[in-house]
């Protein structure tokens, strides 16, 4: 009987020891389960809403020395992926304080969602290429407007039948990169201008490149890939025939560019015409000194993502042509030297520089620059094989690899250089500093003279505030005098007693 009770006993405390077992198992299970919709739940809130934290997880540090900066953006501070992400910080003027607060993780997020709906776009490309292609054909016109097939031979027909589909491509194209940069604005919350315009910049050259590609290899992309992964070598067979035969397309394409794209950017219609509505239904003489300084009387400043893509493309188009077709140099020729004068009077006498970017995009652009130089040559490598150019295409076979290997090396030697300060030059600084320090004991270090508000919300560093005189016309017509205006207002008295209340109830609200 003993024997027996303790067997049961045995039985009773396996039994329990697996019930155990298998309840913290399930517990387990059941809090991972949680805690993964719970991470789904967080990121279709960052994904749709944005966080709704109350804390910002983006912070400055300034430091007393350069040495110490140095170190602190090159070391490995977290050995988590993304638990602290350090850079060199931008420049005040540089940032989007509306978009400042923003998770790193949410900006992540958001901005791979958006990037994977744009490649579905580029996959797709090809449907609106040959749906402009069909509503711009001849065909179509002459149904539009009856009678116009009977203007064959003239000269308005040539000019619509050769030169409308590059013009609705180079509108279409000139309005995505306004949709890129609201994209990085307003949705993924780039923290700063120059990061947007590279954003744009990158994504606008992309869609120009599957749109040449598109043009030439009359398929979609998806189609290409796919014929391109099933044989390799089909690359060069593809470019050598579809090259040539669409060159007139290009032509018209940098044509319409030189004199339809190029005055449009010195004329600058939109801004104009923002203008002119405002003059027209608007009094002016009405508007208080806040407006005169913002909507359409902004200080315009220059849009590199978008005057860069333009550039590059063609760039591209001239790397691949020069050789096959080379009456396309002359015409980028004239759209380089046209694009140097319009864009420096735009720089010298228009646009307003409001950030320093410390030269970031140079480094994208140079990127894309190398790739179109290597594409290039691999078109004409193609073009030479059909052509039957054996002993041409041979020696010209290793120059992509030449290239691409003085593309590493130059990336490789000057990237990280021009983008942040060497540990030994920060601590040359520093000690020449610290020398001029001790020869003169009135001079203040660097740090000494950082004001601790530069990087700090602009709303919270305003200072007292009183209220902007609004000045409007007296009775005969004559501008009502600042003075006067206060003394018929009353408003002098916000600059006595009660200034520091005013100010304070602006802080507050």
């Amino acid at each position: 009987q003993q024997a027996g009770q303790t067997a049961g006993a045995a039985v009773l405390g396996v039994t329990g020891g697996v019930a155990r077992e298998a309840v913290g198992g399930a517990k387990m299970l059941t809090s991972g389960a949680l805690r993964t919709v719970q991470a789904g739940l967080r990121h279709l809130e960052m994904i749709a809403l944005g966080t709704t934290a109350s804390l910002s997880s983006t912070g400055f540090v300034t430091f007393r020395t350069r040495t110490a900066a140095a170190i602190s953006c090159a070391i490995l501070l977290s050995h988590r992926a993304v638990e602290m992400v350090v850079l060199q910080s931008p420049g005040a003027r540089n940032l989007i304080w509306a978009n400042v607060s923003a998770p790193y993780q949410q900006l992540l997020t958001r901005k791979t969602l958006a990037d994977g709906l744009f490649g579905i776009g580029i996959l797709l490309w090809s449907s609106i290429v040959i749906t402009i292609q069909a509503w711009t054909s001849a065909e179509n016109i002459n149904v539009i407007f009856p009678g116009f097939e009977d203007r064959k031979g003239t000269l308005l027909y040539s000019l619509v039948v050769g030169y409308l589909p590059a013009l609705v491509f180079s509108i279409i194209m000139n309005l995505l990169p306004a949709v890129f940069g609201a994209v990085a604005v307003h949705y993924v919350g780039i923290k700063t201008q120059s990061e947007v315009q590279q954003y744009v910049l990158v994504r606008s050259f992309y869609y120009q490149m599957v749109n040449i590609w598109v043009t030439i290899a009359s398929g979609s992309v998806l189609e290409s890939i796919n014929e391109i992964i099933d044989s390799p070598e089909a690359i060069f067979s593809l470019l050598g025939k579809a090259v040539p035969t669409v060159v007139i397309y290009f032509t018209n394409l940098l044509i319409v560019r030189t004199l339809f794209t190029l005055p449009l950017a010195l004329l600058r219609p939109w801004p104009f015409i923002s203008f002119l509505f405002t003059r027209m239904f608007f009094d002016g003489r009405k508007f208080t000194p806040r407006q005169k300084r913002t909507g359409v009387y902004t200080p315009p400043q220059m849009l590199y993502g978008w005057a860069y893509s333009a550039a590059l493309t063609v760039l591209m188009i001239f790397l691949v042509y020069c050789i096959i077709a080379p009456l396309i140099s002359v015409i980028a020729f004239l759209y380089f030297a046209l694009g140097m004068g319009v864009y420096r009077c735009q720089l010298l006498w228009t646009f307003v520089p409001q950030y320093e970017s410390g030269g970031t995009l140079f480094f994208t652009v140079y990127r894309f620059c190398m790739s179109g130089l290597i594409a290039a040559i691999v078109t004409l490598i193609g073009y030479l094989l059909l052509r039957e150019g054996f002993t041409q295409a041979g020696l010209l076979f290793p120059l992509p690899f030449i290239i691409a290997y003085l593309w590493h090396v130059t990336e490789r030697t000057y990237f990280h250089a021009s983008y942040t300060i060497s540990l030994a030059k920060a601590m040359e600084v520093d000690r020449q500093e610290a020398q001029r320090v001790e020869e003169d004991p009135g001079t203040r270090r660097a740090y000494e003279l950082f004001r601790e508000r530069h990087l700090m919300q602009p709303s919270l560093t305003e200072g007292p505030l009183s209220p902007e005189p609004f000045v409007h016309d007296s009775e005969d017509g004559a501008a009502l005098p600042e003075d006067a205006y206060r003394q018929a207002s009353g408003a002098s008295s916000l600059n006595g007693a009660s200034g520091g209340g005013a100010a304070e109830m602006d802080r507050g609200s």
